[in-house]
């Protein structure tokens, strides 16, 4: 932290690995850093990466550098919660490809605490995932729920989801979403998270 009253902070990471799941070294370092800010109610935030995503080894080669921008603002007062975040990045998934590809999108996202045990919560997202490769692809998810909370270390949530994907077809957790014009995926569910 630093400025007036610690109203900013920064983080810098420099890696040489794919992470603890895959032990490789990579020939070069990535880079990733972050600068935050704090104004009264308001957060503000941005962030970069660059670097080959721990893939650059010995007697494999790279054709480009992922790069990767961040960016956030955020409200909070009393029990409200509203925010929306940026991202833009360029051969993210195209590192160990000939071919370049671009990708962006935005996130919205809200919450009210309507007391103690209960509130609600709302998300949307857009995603153009291929904006050089397949430029008429694009992705709208939103999760709308309730949240109820009995205890401190207990959390419910009652929510539905929805992707939808426009143009074209992207694999996701849940499966392949979309086909030649549209393709939707509905989900309503309870989930559970406790906390020690």
């Amino acid at each position: 932290k630093f400025g007036p009253s610690g109203m900013f902070n920064y983080a810098v990471a420099v890696i040489d690995g794919a992470g603890y799941k895959a032990p490789l070294r990579s020939k070069s370092v990535d880079v990733e850093a972050r600068l935050s800010a704090n104004v009264s109610d308001f957060t503000f935030g941005v962030g970069g990466y660059t670097g080959k995503l721990g893939k650059e080894t010995q007697g494999v080669s790279t054709f480009h550098t992922a790069e990767r921008l961040n960016a956030i603002a955020a409200y909070k007062k009393g029990p409200l919660r509203l925010g929306a975040e940026y991202f833009s990045a360029k051969n993210w998934n195209n590192v160990l490809t000939a071919v370049e590809d671009k990708s962006d999108g935005y996130s919205l996202f809200g919450s009210y605490a309507f007391n103690d045990k209960f509130g609600m919560f709302g998300r949307y997202d857009r995603v153009k995932p291929n904006k050089d490769t397949k430029p008429a692809l694009k992705d709208d998810y939103f999760n709308v729920g309730l949240t109820y909370s009995p205890a401190k270390i207990v959390d419910f949530a009652l929510a539905y989801k929805r992707d939808a994907v426009d143009n074209g077809v992207i694999g996701t957790s849940n499966g392949n979403i979309g086909g030649s014009s549209k393709g939707t995926y509905d989900e309503v569910g309870l989930w559970g998270q406790f906390r020690w």
